[in-house]
């Protein structure tokens, strides 16, 4: 019979190390390796605090920049992974996907103001489908290309007044239908956010006036 060779309990320890960089751990280590709960202090200032596996960030942590924002997230080996919770020192708060350090994805962004975006976001700025909500009751839902109103997307403005159409840039453009609270609506196109092109008036007693509009003016 062979003998049997019993592994021996690798021992963790709580240890300081300074490295050369002027970074420093200061937390559990094996075998000289961050192993377990630690905190890691960047020469830059910046800060983590939380799991290690292998001598790198692997498992829960947060993590403090030095321009004041913090993160809460998982980490696997090294890298960010899922979701994370991001609070911005300016009292901005994102919680969903990341992508290479970037917001990326889809999430919801909670702005200082009391404004909410919803949806879906690239390189960190709103970027494909979401919602955004005003704090003073307006909502914008539809198309984002890099942070901006840009496709086809409704907006209500919280008292009766809304538009349906097309958006360049965060503006009003192309095709589309204005609502306004007395009832009254127009149709037709629209540039650099004002009626521009060929459209159609209903008022609220029913008459209807078709003509051509140029920055807001019926000109024909």
């Amino acid at each position: 019979m062979k003998p049997v060779r019993i592994r021996k309990k690798e021992e963790i320890l709580e240890k300081v190390i300074n490295y050369p960089n002027g970074d420093t751990y200061n937390g559990q280590v094996v075998n000289d390796k961050k192993e377990g709960i630690g905190a890691y202090t960047y020469q830059s200032g910046a800060r983590y605090e939380g799991q290690f596996q292998g001598d790198v960030k692997h498992g829960r942590g947060l993590y403090y920049f030095t321009n004041g924002d913090m993160m809460v997230a998982n980490w696997q080996n090294d890298a960010l992974q899922g979701q994370v919770v991001y609070r911005f020192a300016n009292g901005d708060q994102y919680e969903g996907d990341v992508l290479n350090n970037q917001i990326h994805g889809k999430g919801i962004y909670r702005y200082h103001n009391k404004n909410i975006y919803e949806g879906e976001f690239q390189n960190g700025q709103p970027h494909g489908k979401g919602n955004f909500t005003y704090a003073e009751g307006g909502r914008y839902s539809g198309e984002w290309v890099n942070g901006k109103r840009h496709g086809q997307g409704v907006l209500s403005y919280g008292d009766g007044n809304g538009y349906e159409g097309g958006w360049l840039n965060d503006q009003r453009s192309g095709k589309g239908r204005q609502v306004f609270a007395n009832n009254e609506q127009f149709f037709g196109e629209w540039k650099n956010n004002k009626k521009n092109g060929d459209g159609i008036y209903l008022y609220a007693n029913g008459t209807r006036e078709e003509g051509r509009w140029q920055n807001d003016v019926k000109i024909s």
